[in-house]
């Protein structure tokens, strides 16, 4: 879909969080509408406000049955996605600490490996990028992250 295309389900997305300001769904699609228009510090506010309404009493609420799951977002993809928010606006520490989580709990692993590949990279951390570089290649995930280019490893698997 076209940026243009895209951008129009804004005004959907903020009437629908008029009427139900804790929709989850609404939250996550209107954070990555904020996102695809490099606006990431709204997309951060938006997607944190979505992982506060998931969250509660100490655990994450996902739902299970079709109905409920059609839009429901899991709370993995809300910390992945704030993970790439977090990528985005530079906040490298906080995205490791997301896809580090993820990578643990098995959610996205090869993707979640590509950026942590490329935040090592930034952070000039050469063994853990390249630890995390094969990572992704191992889990079949063989995009660069941002332009971030691959790097010449001579080792494999070691952190």
């Amino acid at each position: 879909m076209d940026g243009k295309r895209f951008s129009l389900a804004k005004p959907d997305f903020i009437k629908a969080l008029q009427i139900n300001d804790s929709s989850v769904y609404s939250l996550y699609c209107l954070s990555s509408l904020y996102n695809f228009d490099n606006i990431n510090d709204s997309a951060l506010i938006l997607i944190n406000k979505a992982m506060s309404v998931k969250y509660k009493d100490g655990y994450a609420r996902d739902y299970n049955n079709y109905f409920s799951q059609r839009f429901d977002i899991k709370y993995n993809e809300l910390i992945f996605f704030r993970g790439i928010i977090y990528y985005d606006l530079r906040l490298l520490d906080y995205a490791r600490n997301d896809f580090i989580h993820l990578v643990a709990d098995n959610y996205e692993v090869g993707e979640g490996c590509a950026y942590l590949s490329a935040i090592y990279q930034k952070k000039n951390v050469i063994d853990s990028a390249c630890y995390y570089q094969y990572e992704a290649q191992r889990y079949g995930y063989r995009d660069v992250v941002d332009s971030v280019p691959a790097l010449s490893c001579i080792t494999s698997a070691k952190n």
